[in-house]
């Protein structure tokens, strides 16, 4: 039986990309629709020396690698292959043309290793990724260079997301990789989970999770429109 009233949304992404999915989810379901607050993750930028000789282009597998590479070097002489749009946008932001891709580091993968993609390409990208790029490229004959712009740093739950769940109360969680899923977890533990509702961008982020929360809904892209509208959809079922 579904809890009385909207389940709330639990948002422990990153603050700047947790506030921009809590003023998207609430337009999209209403302005009062009870949001948890809690990043988990912190990013912490580093500073290390890049050498861009030689560089054709730079690739981005995330909004913050694309911060961290602007902090440190103002070259824009190549096409920046972004992982997918939102990371796209944020280059063209930073001053690069960008080439969206699907969302996914396969579909990027195929990108730059297709005829016209770079052969030199710059990697700017954080401590932790889901795959390495470089072996891979490797094999299609292309040198990727990368150096780590970014780290992240783990931060404890909020207090009244922990009020909330302690409670045994519902929530619908999205979790948009396989780290995060980890921390999220780390953060939870010792909570009872059976109330949670999991949204998962990917099928080994669903697999982490499911054995832990109530239910969990597999977005149909691994993308964050995708993530919205199965948010959506989960939130409007359960309201």
């Amino acid at each position: 039986m579904s809890s009385p009233g909207p389940l709330p949304i639990l948002l422990t992404r990153p603050e700047a990309a947790a506030k921009r999915l809590a003023a998207q989810v609430r337009a999209r379901l209403g302005g009062g629709w009870p949001i948890l607050l809690s990043p988990l993750t912190g990013l912490r930028f580093l500073a290390p020396l890049l050498d861009l000789q030689g560089v054709d282009g730079v690739v981005f597998t995330s909004e913050n690698g694309v911060e961290g590479f602007a902090r440190l070097s103002a070259w824009r002489g190549g096409l920046a292959w972004c992982v997918g749009a939102r990371t796209a946008e944020a280059a063209r932001a930073a001053g690069f043309q960008s080439v969206a891709g699907p969302g996914d580091a396969a579909g990027l993968l195929g990108m730059l290793a297709a005829e016209g993609g770079p052969r030199h390409p710059f990697w700017a990208r954080g401590a932790l990724v889901s795959a390495d790029l470089a072996p891979v490229m490797a094999r299609h004959g292309v040198a990727l260079r990368s150096a780590v712009v970014y780290d992240r740093e783990r931060l404890a739950l909020s207090a009244e997301a922990q009020a909330h769940l302690a409670s045994g109360a519902g929530a619908i969680w999205p979790v948009y990789s396989a780290g995060s899923a980890e921390d999220g977890l780390a953060a939870l533990a010792g909570l009872p989970l059976s109330g949670l509702r999991a949204i998962a961008i990917s099928v080994p982020v669903a697999e982490l999770l499911a054995p832990l929360v109530r239910s969990v809904h597999l977005a149909e892209r691994p993308d964050s429109a995708a993530m919205i509208e199965a948010l959506v959809a989960v939130s409007r079922s359960d309201g």
